[in-house]
């Protein structure tokens, strides 16, 4: 949308330039024969000659002003004709002596004068910047065919009475200068105008030269003729260099407008496209997210699934290992073996389990020793120790390790054994007539080295005498 808004801004400015361009061209048409028939006229007032010209001229300014179009209409006075403006002069005799240029102009002066300034306002809003140079030497040019129109009347005038009176004079000087001037400067915009090295050109100067002395002892009897025939070729080339001028302008806005109608032409089809797909990607999106959205609720569901079963896997973990133990192995850090100064080894087992074993089926076995275990487990809970395994019948718990405690280690121990003493004497087995079960209980203080041992199936295992003295202190220790 704001490349529509773009394009059409665009093709808004490039017609209204186009606008502009049309009602300058206009105006300038009119100026243009407003000057030729003000010139010949000065000829014939001064010479006599070229009547027909002078009718031709009339003939033409009155056509541009019938066909005037309605938006030119405001350049002149209600009801104004070409016919109100040179009255006066088709009535005055030829060669008039007392005549002066300048005042006896002055109509056409005026009406030229308001005519450039309307020419100057009605352009240049939306011009754009490639014909800018162009249309900078237009207006120059303008400029320079009015200002070297009065001072050729001037000229003629001096060339006529072989002086200027000093208000003609101070005229002059100021039009001369102003028309090199624009000439000079539309030069330096289009640097193929070529003027000043024309043959015309040179007869032009001759007659400055003489004007800015304010004297004349030249022969002066086909010198009007001259100096007229000069001027004119001048000021027709000047006209037709404007010509080409208009039409180069015309014809860079009137692509600029094509371009301008493609562009726009290619933004509405994108739009019209645009809001076509609109509700496809509007329900694509909404596809999308909402698969999104189920993803990352199954997503949560699973992490929290996930969660689930690694607190599982930890707590399992956490039985067959020390939590120390278990952290460093999860960093895959490796579990040094350690040396401890004092602990205290429990080792137990059940007298007479062979025969009971022997006199039991697999499965009455399982079920015996998960439930003392479960007992022992539940109440080794009470102390602070770490249960180091259970091979059989036998059960083996440490005090004092893999978390140092000091000196408690013993009495942890002793007040441990004491405890599963009490626990088993009320344990009967269900399937031997509710047989009373009894253990042998073995321990042992002093050093020992515990380690993780194994790859596939890890085990925090002890090893050193002060176990194996726990182990036969309880193979040979009394039945409890």
């Amino acid at each position: 949308m704001i490349l529509l808004q773009q394009h059409v801004q665009s093709y808004s400015e490039t017609k209204l330039a186009e606008e502009e361009m049309g009602l300058t061209i206009n105006i300038t048409r009119l100026l243009n024969v407003i000057q030729n028939e003000r010139m010949s006229l000065v000829f014939y007032m001064l010479t006599g000659k070229n009547r027909s010209q002078v009718e031709q001229s009339i003939v033409n300014t009155d056509d541009a002003l019938d066909h005037l179009s309605e938006d030119l209409s405001y350049l002149l006075q209600s009801e104004a004709t070409n016919q109100t403006l040179i009255t006066a002069m088709r009535t005055s005799s030829p060669e008039n002596e007392t005549f002066s240029g300048l005042m006896y102009f002055e109509p056409y002066n005026a009406l030229n004068r308001y005519v450039i300034h309307q020419i100057v306002r009605s352009t240049g809003t939306a011009i754009s910047s490639t014909v800018w140079r162009q249309f900078v030497v237009y207006k120059n040019l303008i400029e320079a065919i009015e200002n070297i129109n009065i001072a050729a009347i001037l000229v003629l005038q001096f060339i006529r009475d072989g002086f200027l009176d000093l208000s003609d004079f101070a005229q002059f000087i100021r039009r001369d200068a102003a028309a090199l001037d624009y000439i000079a400067s539309a030069q330096n915009f289009m640097t193929s105008l070529n003027i000043m090295s024309r043959s015309e050109f040179k007869v032009m100067q001759y007659w400055r030269s003489q004007v800015l002395i304010n004297s004349s002892t030249a022969d002066r009897k086909d010198a009007l003729t001259e100096y007229y025939h000069s001027v004119t070729t001048i000021l027709g080339n000047l006209q037709t260099v404007q010509d080409r001028i208009q039409a180069n302008v015309q014809a860079t806005i009137l692509a600029e407008i094509h371009s301008a109608r493609w562009y726009q032409s290619i933004s509405i089809t994108l739009v019209v496209v645009i809001f076509v797909i609109s509700p496809i990607l509007v329900l694509m999106i909404r596809v999308a997210t909402s698969t999104i959205q189920n993803y990352s609720t199954k997503l949560m569901a699973r992490t929290m699934e996930l969660r689930m079963e690694k607190s599982k896997s930890d707590r399992l973990l956490y039985q067959m290992l020390p939590p120390a133990v278990v952290k460093q192995l999860k960093q895959q850090r490796q579990v040094p073996a350690e040396t401890f100064d004092a602990v205290t080894i429990f080792f137990s087992d059940i007298v007479g389990f062979t025969d009971i074993s022997a006199s039991s089926s697999a499965m009455e076995v399982v079920i015996m020793l998960n439930t003392l275990y479960r007992l022992f487990d539940s109440i080794i809970l009470k102390y602070d120790v770490y249960k180091v395994e259970t091979i059989g019948d036998a059960y083996m718990v440490v005090s004092g390790l893999p978390q140092r405690n000091g000196d408690r280690h013993a009495g942890e121990i002793a007040m441990m054994s004491l405890d599963l003493i009490c626990g088993i004497s009320g344990f009967s087995i269900p399937h031997m007539n509710n047989r009373t079960l009894e253990i042998r209980v073995g321990i042992n203080t002093g050093a020992c080295v515990a380690g993780v041992v194994g790859t596939t199936m890890p085990r925090y295992c002890l090893f050193g005498d002060t176990i194996n003295t726990a182990s036969r202190m309880e193979s040979t220790g009394e039945r409890e």
